[in-house]
């Protein structure tokens, strides 16, 4: 199914020629309780991390048995936009966020939706914050689109330990010397063309040096090479070891250095391993549904 979808351009830009993003993309969206084309349609990865488009999330929440209601209105001057969720059993949470607000984070007049539509943004600001505090086990950190693109992509530094699997000792980055020419020694002064009864041409040629590209070139390839298979294990490491959508999201971001046989591979334990999250989370449910004590029949959902 999706290599149905990838090869589709009915589906997002991101998505088209992608297999393997699709199928996470699917299973993300299956964790959150949306079927696999609103989860292409409706979850975007900006900056590397999955996101909801605004309506999408809304309608998410209003789907749940134990959502009361969403509200969501404006000051009287229009300034400030506020957001009330109500969810059963729970007190009720409200959140604003005002057009100071948007000034002091340098986003009022930003050119594109906020230097547009101002209102509009305001509004979305207000019912995300709303949404994710109310409902953080649902959402389980994913973040709105509209809020998303305002934040500066991250520059991360990889600092953990260089990972060697079992079994290879060659998947460090080796050094290759350089074959240069022997410096000359400027000390000697007298050479053996200079020695008396001796002539130029009874002096063997020396062998010419290898030109200094070839090896550059050599040490370039082979240390790529290396370096690529290197990630390519670290990640598979991080994929066996990830807890959440969000996690492999990120490691699939992170495939797309990587060439193309050790990109699948990587691609192969991601599925595997959503697969695997996906069947113990079923299970979780059926277990709990037969533990859940039955209702009676003359009871009334209020």
């Amino acid at each position: 199914m999706a290599k149905m979808f990838a090869a589709s351009d009915m589906v997002p830009k991101q998505f088209i020629g992608k297999p393997g993003n699709v199928l996470i993309a699917i299973q993300m969206g299956a964790s959150l309780g949306l079927a696999p084309f609103p989860s292409l349609a409706n979850i975007a990865v900006i900056n590397g991390r999955p996101s909801l488009w605004g309506d999408a999330m809304l309608g998410l929440i209003l789907a749940r048995a134990d959502c009361q209601s969403v509200e969501e209105w404006k000051s009287d001057d229009g300034q400030t936009a506020f957001c009330e969720v109500r969810r059963r059993g729970r007190p009720p949470v409200e959140r604003s966020f005002s057009m100071t607000q948007a000034k002091k984070a340098g986003l009022a007049g930003k050119t594109g939706p906020w230097q547009q539509y101002p209102d509009r943004m305001l509004q979305l600001r207000a019912r995300g914050f709303a949404l994710r505090d109310s409902y953080a086990d649902v959402l389980t950190g994913v973040s709105m689109a509209e809020e998303a693109r305002d934040y500066e992509p991250e520059h991360v530094v990889d600092q953990s330990p260089e990972y060697i699997p079992e079994g290879r000792h060659d998947a460090r980055p080796r050094r290759v010397s350089q074959n240069r020419p022997p410096e000359p020694d400027l000390d000697t002064q007298n050479s053996p063309q200079d020695a008396p009864g001796s002539s130029q041409d009874d002096q063997p040629d020396p062998e010419p040096a290898p030109p200094p590209e070839t090896a550059q070139n050599a040490t370039g390839e082979e240390s790529s090479e290396a370096t690529a298979a290197d990630l390519a294990d670290r990640l598979i490491a991080e994929a066996r070891a990830s807890t959440s959508a969000q996690e492999r999201i990120r490691i699939l971001g992170l495939t797309e250095q990587l060439p193309e046989k050790e990109k699948e591979s990587v691609r192969i334990v991601l599925a595997e391993c959503q697969k695997a999250a996906d069947l113990e989370a079923s299970a979780g449910q059926n277990a709990s549904r037969e533990t859940r004590p039955k209702k009676k029949t003359s009871e009334t959902r209020a």
